[in-house]
């Protein structure tokens, strides 16, 4: 009998081991979520007293600008004031300035412990478009700065703008030749190219084969027969001929 109690005995202590372990799991939950719902609340509490460590106090531009107004650039810049230099996202300030008109490339560098460091790069005005606008290097449209800028004058009709500077430069290199500038090239809504020198010069050269006919262009000017002559309109749209107008 007394080995029987002692095997009874030993069964239950074995019994009991299960309940223990759950009971000191069950605690480790416990803590473990007051201590999550502490930080939790901790967090939230510090991002209500909108905690700013070492806070932006000023900012540097590399180099002047050109055509950008300046103004906007520093008003995208004063918006960031105060902020935590410490948390301060750069890229949220490269984009914010590369969305103002003529800022191309924007490049910001944090200067500690209270300082950021800007640096711009513009737009390449190329020429004039419609009147109203200028077109970047890319032929993107773009409003037209507070400057004035000297530049040729491309006009076409909507979403053109791409194919009109494409063959204004072209035309550039092929009048090169005569020493003169172009200061107008427009392309009519049905396709005909007209071309304006700097000398007052109208050359129309129609839709088709437009280089071609601006290379006999070219020949006819550079020939001896009108070097004296001052021809005011040119009329290329022939298909094996050039019709001149001279200016009384």
């Amino acid at each position: 009998m007394a080995a029987k109690k002692k095997s009874n005995g030993a069964t239950r202590r074995k019994a009991s081991l299960p309940i223990r372990k759950w009971a000191l799991f069950s605690a480790k939950v416990v803590v473990g979520g007051v201590v999550l719902t502490a930080c939790v609340f901790s967090i939230n509490w510090l991002s209500g007293l909108k905690w700013e460590p070492m806070p932006l106090q000023g900012y540097a531009i590399a180099e002047p600008l050109k055509f950008q107004n300046s103004l906007a650039v520093e008003g995208v810049l004063q918006g960031y004031l105060t902020r935590s230099l410490l948390f301060l996202d750069l890229l949220d300030v490269q984009r914010d300035l590369e969305r103002l008109p003529w800022i191309a490339q924007a490049s910001v560098v944090k200067i500690w412990p209270g300082t950021i460091s800007v640096a711009l790069v513009e737009h390449e005005p190329i020429a004039l478009w419609n009147g109203q606008q200028v077109l970047n290097s890319k032929a993107v449209p773009l409003d037209k700065p507070l400057v004035s800028l000297d530049l040729a004058s491309l006009r076409g009709p909507d979403n053109s703008a791409a194919r009109v500077m494409e063959q204004y430069l072209q035309f550039t290199q092929i009048f090169a030749a005569l020493g003169a500038q172009l200061v107008q090239v427009s392309m009519q809504a049905r396709g005909s190219w007209y071309v304006q020198m700097d000398d007052g010069l109208t050359i129309a050269l129609g839709e088709r084969n437009v280089l071609e006919r601006s290379r006999r262009v070219v020949r006819l000017l550079q020939s001896e027969a009108y070097s004296s002559e001052r021809i005011e309109y040119i009329d290329a749209r022939y298909p094996n001929g050039i019709a001149i107008r001279i200016a009384s």
